[in-house]
């Protein structure tokens, strides 16, 4: 199991600190972020590291985009959760 509070994740075999920056584009790219989507967004995120064991470093809003600075396990890749 990964130990979360360690600075540097430890998994079976490997040691790791890979940190990913994913940029989420909102349709057309229209202004559709406001204060009380950003909260729901923000709430959900936070629960990621307990179930995926995704850590959120940084959510950063715009009124069409979201810039998210996170690390997770190099097991799994930047696609793995879009559907093609």
């Amino acid at each position: 199991m990964v130990d979360l509070e360690n600075k540097i994740w430890h998994w079976y075999h490997n040691i790791s600190e890979c940190y990913y920056h994913l940029q989420l584009t909102v349709k057309y790219r229209r202004a559709l972020l406001n204060k009380k989507l950003e909260k729901v967004i923000v709430d959900t995120m936070s629960e990621f590291k307990e179930r995926y064991v995704i850590e959120m470093n940084e959510i950063g809003f715009d009124q069409n985009h979201i810039h998210i600075l996170c690390r997770f396990l190099p097991k799994y890749s930047g696609e793995d959760g879009i559907k093609k």
